[in-house]
């Protein structure tokens, strides 16, 4: 084994259960990129640094998240008691969808992911509030195969060129369908629904079954 490996052949050979030559050390930026990703440029100026730090990096990219053609937008902020609060309404043909978040210090973005682990303990108004809504739903979930993927791929492409070049993990990640019924239901709420109303806690599942990240 070399006396130094690279962060890629690091996590391979850890995740396989062998002993490389250190415990790697990834900050995952599902959790570290939000609050951080003003530091950086981009997601190559950061992995160069913490490289640079002696840590790990990995590059997760999932497939994007295409709504049905005829689904349209619109997104408003509020102020609040202590924080701004951020809405947003899908229009669909079945009826129109509205969720909304506050955002904290600790997480601003500039209009609400249709997932995103920050949003559990941040919703004020959950996208799925009664059976009803889960016709409109249906039109969120669009299979992303329908769609033109070809600028997605030449991304991807890209991205995988670079993290051989720096010698970091490519990973392809996909959140099961409990979490996206979570951020659908709203977190809290939902443990509520499985008691109060465990069939439309099932519909939603159903209708989620291997979504891409967002």
């Amino acid at each position: 084994m070399p006396t130094r490996l690279s962060s890629r052949e690091r996590l391979l050979i850890t995740i396989e259960g062998g002993q490389a030559d250190r415990v790697p050390v990834v900050f995952f930026p599902g959790a570290t990129i939000p609050p951080l990703e003003h530091c950086w440029h981009d997601r190559l100026e950061r992995a160069r640094y913490l490289l640079s730090l002696g840590l790990d990096e990995i590059f997760i990219f999932s497939s994007p998240w295409p709504f049905h053609p005829d689904v349209t937008t619109e997104s408003w902020r509020r102020e609040g008691d202590r924080y701004p609060v951020l809405y947003k309404r899908f229009n669909t043909p079945a009826g129109s969808l509205q969720t909304a978040a506050i955002l904290t210090d600790d997480w601003q973005v500039a209009e609400l992911p249709m997932y995103a682990d920050q949003l559990w303990p941040r919703t004020v108004e959950p996208l799925v509030k009664t059976h009803a809504d889960l016709e409109a739903l249906d039109y969120l979930l669009y299979d992303p195969r329908r769609a033109d993927l070809s600028a997605f791929f030449e991304q991807v492409t890209y991205w995988k060129r670079e993290c051989r070049r720096l010698g970091v993990l490519f990973e392809a990640w996909m959140p099961p369908a409990p979490l996206h019924t979570m951020t659908f239901l709203g977190a809290k709420r939902m443990l509520y629904l499985v008691r109060d109303d465990p069939e439309l806690v099932h519909e939603t599942l159903r209708r989620v079954p291997a979504r891409p990240g967002s």
